[in-house]
């Protein structure tokens, strides 16, 4: 695996991290949801790291692997120097916002980080000012724009807040890393 490039190996470490969660809590029926975030209590403070990692069944987690795999990876292969602090930066970040100002319940979920990876690399193709970072923004938008919708609140068992302070913190991650060497 080591022989692997990063822009393969990162997202398929991330997944395999969901995906082993969900089988643990499918086998032992051990309910991880408590270590996802929750807002302004102390012990929530755990699920800025965790919370990406768990999942509410496995259709939530379904729903999320394509979008993760593909997102980490474009960040990955067209920013590879300031990858890392940009995928950390939006891991902590959202949870972080997720943590200060979301409802007051268990959020739960790689939604947050996946509008993170999309809002960064719109934002890069923007703030970047180069033909190669906006076709990329041009192709992620034409790829998931429909995530727009996911910033409204809709179903109340959906962290929209995430979706929306996810989105936020991709933004400000591509306004800071803007002139960063990709």
């Amino acid at each position: 695996m080591n022989n692997l490039p990063r822009f393969i190996r990162w997202p398929f470490i991330f997944l395999a991290i969901c995906w082993g969660v969900w089988f643990f809590e499918a086998v032992t029926h051990i309910d991880l949801g408590v270590w996802g975030i929750l807002p302004r209590h102390w012990s929530g403070l755990w699920g800025i790291l965790f919370s990406p990692f768990l999942h509410g069944g496995l259709w939530h987690l379904v729903a999320n692997t394509v979008p993760v795999a593909v997102l980490m990876f474009l960040i990955l292969f067209f920013y590879p120097r300031l990858a890392p602090a940009a995928l950390l930066f939006i891991h902590i970040g959202t949870g972080l916002c997720v943590w200060l100002a979301a409802r007051p319940s268990y959020h739960i979920g790689a939604s947050g980080v996946i509008y993170g990876y999309a809002s960064f690399l719109f934002f890069s193709g923007i703030f970047r000012k180069s033909w190669r970072a906006a076709l990329l923004s041009l192709l992620v938008f034409l790829l998931y724009g429909g995530m727009v919708a996911g910033v409204f609140p809709t179903d109340p068992h959906i962290s929209w807040e995430a979706h929306l302070l996810g989105a936020f913190t991709g933004g400000v991650g591509a306004y800071i890393f803007r002139e960063e060497p990709a």
